[in-house]
């Protein structure tokens, strides 16, 4: 796994580093990621049956369709704020120490 961090420890290539998330960030984002597209599935999937019911169609299609595309879409707006950087220094991961220099080329 790759993550990117500024490196203020001046760490080389190779090197193993310790890494860290405050703990209230990990919370919040992990809300973020795992409740929001759970809660789109859930409401797109109601409010495509209650629509489906006004109009006379199969409930449970369309539950299943606007749940599904509900879903996809809180997805791509999920993806769309994370390439954004909109991601405060305070959410961001650092890098907390080296654990284990690398070894020099021979």
């Amino acid at each position: 796994m790759f993550i990117e961090v500024s490196n203020k420890l001046n760490a080389r290539v190779g090197d193993y580093v310790e890494i860290s998330v405050p703990g209230s960030s990990l919370i919040k984002m992990s809300l973020i990621v795992y409740l929001l597209p759970v809660l789109a599935l859930l409401g797109g999937s109601y409010l495509g049956g209650v629509w489906a019911e006004h109009r006379g169609m199969d409930p449970s299609l369309l539950s299943f369709i606007s749940g599904v595309c509900a879903t996809g879409l809180v997805f791509y707006l999920l993806r769309l704020f994370d390439r954004s950087g909109k991601i405060s220094s305070k959410h961001a991961i650092q890098m907390t120490r080296v654990l284990k220099k690398a070894c020099p080329a021979s």
